[in-house]
C-alpha cells in the first residue's frame, strides 16, 4: 500500500487490493446526498458538495440505489469531470422491497445505476446487505451476474458490503471478490473488525472502511444531539463510549473528527476510508482533518485513558 502524494498537501493514494488502480485514502460516502436522519438536501447542494470534493482531491465515491436520490445527484455532480480520474462504487440487491439478489435483478440494477450516474462503466459493484449468504452466491444469483459484467468490462471489481464478519470471511475465501466494505466496526470506539482487515489484506482483497465517524457519534456535534436524531437506535454501549470520548476530547481541545479520521487513515490494511458529507463545508472539514496528523503523545494519552484505539494505533504503526 503506497501513500503517493502524502506530504505535499494532496490526499495520499493507495492501491485498491488486487485491482490495477490506486484510490485516494479518503473517499466520500454519498448516502447523505439524499434524506438522512430527517434532514434532506437538494440537487444544487448535492452537486456543490460533490464538486467541492473533487476540487479538494477526493477521487473515491460510494453510493447505492438504497440511498434514494444519491446516485442521480452524484451523477450530476460528477458530470463533465474526466471519468478516468475518479473511482465510482455502487451496490446491488437493495433499493427494492424485498431485497433482490437474483442475477436478473442485478443486471437491471447495474443498468439503472449506470444511467443515473451518467457513466458507461462502474469501478466497483458491491452486493449490499444480504441477510442470507446463499441466494446471492448460488447459480442464478447476484455474484454470477457480476462475474459476467466484469468479464464484459461493464464493471471492474466485485465487492460485498455487509455487517456480518462471517459473510465477509466467506467472500474473502471465495476468491472472486475484489473488495469488502465493513462499517461501524473499525473506529475509535470499536475495533472488532481488526482481524477481518488482516485476513482481507493477506488475500489481496481491498478493504473499504465505512462510518469512521460512528454515524455521527465521533463528529464534532454534541453526542446527545446525535443520539436524539437516532431516536434511541444505538447499538450496545456505543453511546456511553461516545460520551466518554466527547468528554476526553473536550478537555483537551481536540477535534473528534480529526482523531477519528486519522485513526482510520493510519490503519495499514485499509484501502480507503469513506466518510459521508451533505455540504461543501463538511467536505472541507473532512479533508482538513485528513491532512492534519495526530502526534504520538496524543495517541499515548488515548491509550493511558483506557481507549483501546490509542494503544492499537501505536502497536500497528509500521
Amino acid at each position: 500500500m503506497s501513500d503517493a502524494g502524502a506530504g505535499d498537501g494532496a490526499l495520499p493514494r493507495r492501491r485498491f487490493g488486487r485491482l490495477d488502480v490506486e484510490v485516494t485514502a479518503l473517499g466520500m460516502g454519498c448516502a447523505a446526498l439524499n434524506e438522512c436522519y430527517g434532514r434532506d438536501t437538494d440537487d444544487a447542494q448535492a452537486v456543490a458538495t460533490v464538486r467541492r470534493a473533487l476540487e479538494l482531491g477526493v477521487r473515491y465515491f460510494d453510493t447505492s440505489p438504497l440511498y434514494g436520490e444519491s446516485e442521480r445527484r452524484l451523477g450530476l455532480g460528477l458530470a463533465g469531470w474526466p471519468r478516468a480520474e475518479y473511482f465510482l462504487a455502487t451496490k446491488t440487491g437493495t433499493g427494492v422491497r424485498p431485497h433482490d439478489y437474483s442475477a436478473a435483478h442485478t443486471f437491471r440494477s447495474v443498468e439503472q445505476s449506470l444511467a443515473r450516474l451518467g457513466t458507461n462503466y462502474l469501478d466497483l459493484v458491491l452486493i449490499h446487505d444480504p441477510d442470507d449468504f446463499d441466494p446471492a452466491f448460488a447459480p442464478g444469483g447476484a455474484l454470477e451476474a457480476l462475474e459476467k459484467l466484469k468479464a464484459e468490462g461493464v464493471i471492474r471489481g466485485i465487492g460485498l458490503g455487509v455487517r456480518s464478519h462471517a459473510f465477509h470471511r466467506r467472500a474473502i475465501r471465495d476468491g472472486r471478490f475484489d473488495a469488502i466494505l465493513t462499517y461501524l466496526d473499525y473506529t475509535l470506539l470499536d475495533q472488532s473488525a481488526l482481524s477481518l482487515l488482516d485476513e482481507a489484506h493477506a488475500a489481496g482483497v481491498a478493504v473499504v472502511l465505512g462510518a469512521p465517524l460512528a454515524t455521527g457519534f465521533l463528529s464534532d456535534r454534541p453526542v446527545a444531539e446525535v443520539a436524539a436524531d437516532r431516536s434511541g437506535r444505538v447499538e450496545g454501549d456505543l453511546l456511553a463510549r461516545a460520551e466518554r470520548m466527547e468528554e476526553w476530547a473536550r478537555a483537551r481541545g481536540e477535534s473528534r473528527v480529526r482523531l477519528a479520521l486519522q485513526f482510520c487513515l493510519q490503519e495499514p490494511h485499509a484501502s480507503v476510508v469513506i466518510v459521508g458529507a451533505r455540504s461543501p463545508d463538511e467536505v472541507e472539514a473532512h479533508v482538513a482533518a485528513a491532512q492534519a496528523p495526530v502526534n504520538e503523545e496524543t495517541w499515548r494519552e488515548l491509550a493511558d485513558a483506557g481507549f483501546p484505539a490509542g494503544g492499537l494505533r501505536l502497536e500497528r504503526r509500521c
